[in-house]
């Protein structure tokens, strides 16, 4: 498929199969693709774990050629993910579609993993340990442990990843809306 295909992976993190790494929301990443355009862009679980989401958005839509399909997700149930760095940014489909209002919904769904955070603590007992003794006392500090607390209503839920497919509207209406800054 690479053959007939050219593919970019971006990641945060340097690693087998990674084109491009570094910080999402430094203009200096996004100089490193500036000449270029894709016909899919697909941002899996991106949006939770940036500062500013405007910056990927932008960016997302600036290297969309005309009529590119676009695939955005982002947890929707999902514990607690410092690593890099956790938001607690979780739209549901409604909300992800919201933030890409100029462009063409071709689909949306809600996916469920069928499994949960308790499935997943009760596999490794290390990882319940910790959860436990994070969940009783704020050792990593009080804003971490305000979110880890937060995610206790969500530990029998089946993990949910909220999932837009969409598709780029003209390319001149499109650069027109970036250059106006929407």
């Amino acid at each position: 498929m690479k053959e007939r295909f050219s593919f970019t992976h971006a990641d945060a993190k340097q690693g087998d199969g990674i084109d491009l790494s570094g910080d999402f929301c430094e203009p200096a990443f996004w100089e490193q693709i500036n000449d270029r355009s894709y016909d899919v862009i697909i941002c899996s679980n991106l949006l939770t774990h940036v500062f500013d989401r405007d910056i990927i958005i932008n960016n997302i839509k600036r290297l969309a050629k005309e009529k590119s399909y676009i695939v955005v997700t982002s947890p929707f149930i999902y514990p607690y993910c410092a690593d890099p760095y956790d938001s607690k940014f979780r739209p549901d489909c409604q909300q992800l579609l919201g933030l890409f209002p100029e462009l063409e919904l071709l689909d949306a769904a809600t996916v469920s993993s069928g499994t949960g955070h308790v499935y997943r603590l009760l596999r490794n007992k290390r990882d319940l340990a910790s959860f436990l003794i994070n969940v009783i006392l704020p050792r990593k500090g009080m804003k971490r442990w305000r979110n880890v607390a937060s995610d206790v209503p969500n530990i029998f839920m089946h993990f949910q990843t909220s999932c837009v497919f969409l598709q780029s509207v003209s390319r001149t209406k499109a650069v027109s809306d970036f250059a106006a800054g929407r």
